[in-house]
């Protein structure tokens, strides 16, 4: 209570309740206290009970290390039983006061550290460190209510993506807020390996909503444009765990932009008229007597080739680069097959070209160069 309401010899340091407008500082302050206290007693306790086991050694042995472990965490254990009621009161106090999201798991966070911290010295069957087990289900408790309010607003009013398809502003302040929270939970005691399962249930609370938020709000735009905006936001799935759960959706998504990217390159190389036909057309019927598939019409589209594939390739898709590296990898694959096959009836005799090298202005390994560049 002096350390709380008082401070030290002469006011240094200061009354910790005097950082009570600061929540994560002074619930910070009162467990280093407490830890601080924890250890200078444990010490203290050791020294004396050192002493007398020398001495009772040099009668008869009788004391061993053991039960002096065991009678000194009995003694800490009723040494520090009476802060545990005032410690409690006043972190639950600062938890009521309904902070944000990022002090809430900061706050949270402290706790368990303080909690595994004093735990190993107290043992976990200590009133205190049952008080920071409490402590910190209450404080865990706040964190996610505060994350399922956060969720409910987001589902309530529902942000849709921009015309540029990039995501809204509820997107990146979440994004942020989390980035917040992951380098909190950096400083926890956690193990490495533990670490993607332990915080899997945070990063569901928060994302999960987000994600919902986001199909939601993109549900009038056309399949390619949704699949365009879904795909921009697996820059924020986090963790390995993540990605994978969401591996399904990203292949779907990346299978319509393929097909939509595939069509308009055959649509802007004017080769699509050229497939329609071949993929339409009587078996029997020599490509060249088709609708518009004469040697004049075919050069003239063949030659214009180069221009059309350039301006198609630049046009790069609005996406994290490594999926729109995807994308195009598989759209120009299926291209070149294509652009293959085209060349192939052009030089068949029996659709009656007479000079087929003069309408294919490229080779196929040239139009994949093209692409693949």
């Amino acid at each position: 209570m002096e350390a709380l309401t008082r401070g030290g010899p002469g006011g240094t340091p200061r009354p910790i309740e005097m950082l009570a407008h600061d929540p994560l500082r002074y619930v910070g302050d009162m467990l280093a206290w407490v830890h601080q206290n924890v250890a200078s007693e444990k010490e203290y306790l050791e020294g004396l009970f050192e002493c007398k086991k020398q001495e009772v050694e040099a009668d008869n042995g009788n004391i061993t290390g053991e039960s002096d472990d065991i009678i000194i965490q009995d003694l800490l254990d009723r040494d520090f039983d009476g802060i545990c009621r005032s410690l409690k009161t006043r972190v639950e106090q600062v938890l009521g006061s309904q902070q944000g999201a990022i002090t809430a798991y900061r706050i949270l966070n402290l706790i368990q550290f303080y909690k595994i911290t004093i735990g190993r010295i107290l043992g976990p069957n200590a009133a205190l460190s049952n008080t920071l087990q409490e402590i910190t289900e209450s404080a865990s408790m706040i964190f996610f209510n505060t994350l399922n309010s956060q969720a409910e607003q987001l589902l309530r009013y529902i942000q849709t993506p921009g015309p540029d398809l990039m995501p809204p502003p509820a997107v990146k302040e979440t994004v942020l807020q989390l980035n917040e929270i992951m380098a909190s939970y950096e400083t926890s005691l956690v193990t490495t390996n533990e670490r993607e399962d332990d915080f899997r249930v945070v990063l569901d609370a928060i994302l999960d909503p987000l994600f919902q938020m986001c199909e939601l709000g993109a549900k009038d735009l056309s399949r390619f444009n949704q699949a365009i905006y879904m795909l921009s936001l697996t820059k924020y799935t986090f963790t390995r765990g993540r990605v994978m759960a969401l591996e399904k959706q990203i292949e779907e998504n990346l299978e319509i932009l393929v097909d939509g990217q595939y069509a308009r390159l055959l649509r802007l190389s004017g080769l699509g008229p050229i497939v329609q036909v071949m993929e339409t057309k009587d078996e029997d019927t020599p490509l060249s007597l088709m609708p518009n598939m004469d040697t004049n019409t075919l050069t003239n589209v063949m030659a214009r080739l180069d221009s059309s594939l350039f301006f198609a390739h630049n046009d790069t898709l609005k996406l994290p680069a490594q999926l729109a590296m995807k994308v195009n990898k598989r759209v120009s694959k299926m291209f070149v097959e294509m652009y293959k096959r085209i060349s192939e009836a052009i030089k068949d005799p029996k659709n009656r070209y007479e000079f087929p090298a003069t309408i294919l202005a490229k080779t196929v390994d040239e139009v994949e160069n093209m692409l693949m560049d």
